[in-house]
């Protein structure tokens, strides 16, 4: 889902402006090429949406021409995809919106995450019997309606030929958490669904909750004014359960699906470690003929851009060589796995991603990463940061001597300016990290740890990841660990390249909690950062940064209770230690590419 609520979360975009799930938009005009539909269900509830007739087949008066339907099931009006719908018509496919079960026009209470792959089923079943369709169904979509298609291919429906699922939410895995951390975005998300009294989801609700001394558990009321059921649900579970196991593919779901698959994500896209999830667990189980038949493409895109292409967002713009028309893409992929058509140029091997610096679109045969690896070390020895703020340094070398970084974590500021969300212009430039944190041997709350300058360009894709050696006296605590890349061009505005949250009751196993062991060192393995592509040119810097997360994530008090239910009152601050010697060494690790001689001369 969208950190910015750009698209597909709570404010989606509709007809040419925003409005906020589908009451109260005032009526929109339907053309002629809409129909109408109503889709029974197995259990008596009906689905209903809009087709967009195939040209040629708009099953009218007179002999229809059957022809394929590519289907989408939205929680987000089914209204808003006419410049969709008049795409895949235009190639020759029927389009089909349908509003998931409690959403728009549809029947019953929309629960997320639980009746789609059923109705999703039954939906494609009931396509496949009209006259007006060839007996083939595709599936297509974003966000939730990545995970329904998902969904509904777990369940073998006749019929079904392919998927296309883009930036694809993974419950518990990326939404409404990610490593057992609760989004503050959930509750809004989930608020999209307004009673007719409900107000606008506020969005500094978290913050006024940790003003007043309110639990993370009333974040619903907070935003809203009222429970959320769901919200309150996903809370009772706050680690990977039985209760998010049932929401997703079991492996031998995965193994039986075996239509061609199209993932999209972007190197930016709040749901890409949802995307790749389902991407490596379906070519995990696949038999080796159905894995060639997933092929994926990851562009430099952050959630919205995922389904326009834009170049600039979040403070970043991107090379004219990024920008590809998506839809078109899609519609070709369609016609290919359906026999209508050539494979698309676009896609030579299995994966496909932009690569930047070169700006050029790469192919592989699988997803890059893991042929090497640059190692960067933080050492408590002083660098200097970003505008002579002082900061600790990133090594090609652990150092001969052990030593130790400490990094204040004080519950008391998490209602601070320094700790709120970075503004939805400056998402991946925030350069607060920099100037709130740093080193030089105080004790602060965040450390920062930058390289010396790049001596020669290194080429890195794939996903980082950090080993850190770490200890603490605190029962719990959590980690907001971040890569950037600090340009040569000091006027040029510092990146992030990839980020993982991370919470220490959870660092053996998502399964299970376990408190921190009080005065032990503990090597800790953070592998869910984001894919990245890109060229850090000579002089250029990278940085490692540590803090306590923003309030895009649920506060932890670090009392060790339940973090859900924790107040203020039962806050407790302390000091996480990060260890750094040759015996047991902490590390980034950057997966490079080609040669890494560019590494940086220190």
């Amino acid at each position: 889902m969208s950190r910015a609520g750009r698209l597909c979360g709570g404010v989606v975009e509709c007809g040419g402006g925003s409005v906020f799930g589908r009451e109260g938009r005032g009526g929109m005009l339907r053309r002629a090429s809409e129909v109408g539909l109503e889709v029974p269900l197995r259990d008596g509830a009906v689905l209903r949406g809009l087709r967009w007739a195939a040209e040629g087949g708009s099953g009218g008066p007179g002999q229809p021409v059957a022809a394929p339907v590519v289907l989408l099931l939205t929680p987000y009006g089914a209204e808003c995809y006419g410049a969709d719908g008049g795409t895949f018509a235009g190639g020759g496919l029927h389009f089909v919106a349908l509003d998931v079960r409690g959403r728009g026009a549809s029947d019953g209470d929309f629960r997320p995450f639980v009746h789609d792959g059923d109705d999703g089923h039954d939906a494609v079943r009931w396509l496949t019997e009209q006259e007006w369709c060839s007996g083939e169904v595709v599936l297509y979509g974003g966000s939730y309606s990545g995970f329904t298609q998902w969904a509904t291919a777990a369940t073998r429906p006749p019929g079904l030929r392919a998927i296309a699922p883009v930036a694809s939410v993974y419950p518990g895995i990326d939404f409404p958490m990610a490593h057992n951390i609760s989004k503050a975005f959930s509750a809004r998300w989930r608020a999209l669904r307004r009673a007719p009294h409900d107000g606008p989801p506020r969005e500094d609700a978290g913050s006024g909750l940790i003003s007043a001394g309110r639990p993370y558990r009333d974040l619903d009321v907070a935003a809203v004014g009222r429970r959320l059921p769901a919200f309150q649900e996903w809370l009772d579970h706050p680690a990977l359960d039985a209760y998010w196991a049932g929401l997703a593919p079991t492996r031998s779901q995965y193994e039986r699906i075996t239509v061609p698959v199209l993932t999209i994500t972007g190197q930016y896209d709040d749901d890409q470690l949802g995307a790749l999830t389902y991407y490596e667990r379906h070519v995990r189980a696949a038999p080796p003929g159905t894995v060639a038949r997933h092929l994926m493409v990851i562009g430099p895109w952050d959630h919205a851009a995922t389904r326009s292409a834009a170049r600039s967002f979040g403070g970043l713009t991107f090379a004219e060589s990024s920008a590809i028309d998506l839809q078109a893409l899609q519609l070709a992929w369609y016609r290919w796995v359906l026999g209508r058509g050539e494979r698309p140029a676009f896609l030579g091997d299995r994966v496909t991603y932009f690569h930047v610096g070169e700006d050029r679109w790469r192919s592989a045969p699988k997803l890059p990463g893991g042929e090497d690896f640059l190692r960067l070390y933080p050492v408590a020895e002083a660098e200097a940061g970003p505008r002579g703020v002082p900061a600790y340094g990133l090594g090609t070398a652990p150092g001969a001597a052990e030593q130790v970084v400490p990094l204040l974590l004080d519950p008391g500021t998490a209602g601070s300016p320094e700790r709120a969300e970075p503004s939805a212009d400056r998402t991946f430039t925030d350069d607060r990290p920099f100037t709130a944190g740093g080193g030089g041997g105080a004790v602060r709350d965040a450390a920062v740890h930058i390289s010396a300058p790049f001596s020669g360009p290194v080429d890195v894709s794939g996903r980082p990841s950090a080993t850190l050696v770490l200890s603490s006296e605190l029962p719990d605590f959590d980690l907001l660990v971040g890569v950037y890349l600090l340009p040569r061009d000091t006027g040029a505005p510092l990146r992030l390249l990839s980020e993982a949250a991370w919470r220490a009751r959870y660092r053996a196993s998502l399964h299970r909690a376990d408190p921190w062991p009080a005065g032990r060192t503990v090597e800790v393995v953070m592998r869910d950062f984001s894919f990245t592509s890109l060229r850090i040119d000579e002089g250029d810097r990278v940085a490692l940064v540590l803090r306590a997360p923003h309030r895009r994530w649920q506060p932890n008090q670090q009392a060790g209770g339940v973090t859900a239910d924790e107040t203020a009152k039962d806050a407790v601050a302390g000091v996480v230690r990060l260890h750094q010697g040759p015996s047991r060494p902490s590390f980034l690790s950057l997966p490079v590419s080609g040669s890494a001689e560019g590494r940086p001369d220190r």
